[in-house]
């Protein structure tokens, strides 16, 4: 058994870790609190976009866009493996398995001819140091400017229509819940015609638009690629906070069971060395009285 000098100061030490990880642990749930609420809300705006969305390209001619436009495609967008990837993550670990998880579904990807936009530090230098095409890197931040949100949707869609990639992949973290986030990919671009009937609005096919149809099409479409990018910032941020708060919450835990035991160790080490005092002091006592 350790010396009662090694034990009070490992517990010593893992109070203080406890201590530090319990700061945090408060940290992460104040900043979730505010994610949350901010990916909910927005929650609410992307839903009404998305059935607008689904409203104009439900009657619209597709083939037309489809010549009109590269964001949208009628043929089969996996022949070519060109593929642009944005992948989010935070900017710092102490997340559990939250960037582990990621870094799964991206290997799960066919990325040996892609090229990737990263959102966050730990993306990036893992996409760096495994030498992949990283075209362009972001810091994930707390708050964006709109201007940046702005800057990322139109150098996606730049990339997507000047360097003929076959798809835009988005890889991020959906926060389900505090105590569940899943990693998921999403296919950004190209637009897709709709083949669920459920999704058609035949109901437009009577109405008069101005500008028409087309128009209002392709002015909406970029728009709806940053709603979704924004979204999944928001999403991935409000994960984070959530799988940090979680993770340091088990990590204090942890440290004060670690300090009860090492506790019940340094009563039990004292406790020897009291009956070792004691028998040494009956043994010098017992000599005495013989003499």
């Amino acid at each position: 058994m350790a010396s009662t000098k090694e034990l009070r100061t490992r517990i010593k030490s893992i109070s203080n870790t406890a201590k530090v990880t319990g700061a945090m642990q408060m940290i992460a749930a104040s900043k979730l609190r505010k994610a949350q609420n901010s990916a909910e809300e927005f929650n609410l705006f992307s839903k009404g976009y998305d059935d607008i969305k689904n409203s104009l390209m439900g009657s619209v001619n597709f083939d037309l866009l489809s010549e009109i436009s590269p964001l949208f495609n009628n043929e089969d967008s996996n022949k070519n493996g060109n593929i642009l990837y944005i992948v989010m993550s935070s900017n710092r670990g102490l997340a559990g398995p939250l960037f582990g998880n990621l870094v799964k579904i991206l290997e799960a990807q066919n990325t040996d001819q892609a090229s990737f936009i990263s959102v966050g530090k730990k993306i990036e230098k893992y996409l760096s140091s495994r030498k992949r095409n990283l075209i362009q890197s972001y810091d994930m931040k707390d708050e964006f400017d709109p201007s940046e949100i702005d800057q990322l949707s139109d150098l996606v869609i730049n990339e997507f229509t000047n360097n003929e990639y076959s798809q835009v992949k988005l890889i991020y973290t959906h926060f389900n819940s505090v105590a569940k986030q899943t990693a998921q990919v999403v296919d950004l671009l190209p637009f897709k015609e709709e083949s669920d009937e459920s999704t058609q609005n035949t109901q437009l096919s009577g109405h008069i638009f101005e500008p028409n149809q087309i128009d209002l099409v392709l002015d909406f479409a970029p728009k709806f690629i940053l709603t979704i990018i924004f979204g999944a910032i928001l999403d991935s941020l409000a994960s984070e906070h959530a799988a940090r708060m979680v993770a340091m919450q088990n990590a204090t835990d942890n440290a004060n069971e670690l300090v009860e035991d090492l506790t019940l160790d340094l009563n039990k080490a004292r406790q020897e060395t009291i009956t070792s005092e004691l028998l040494d002091l009956v043994g010098g006592m017992s000599a005495i009285e013989e003499n």
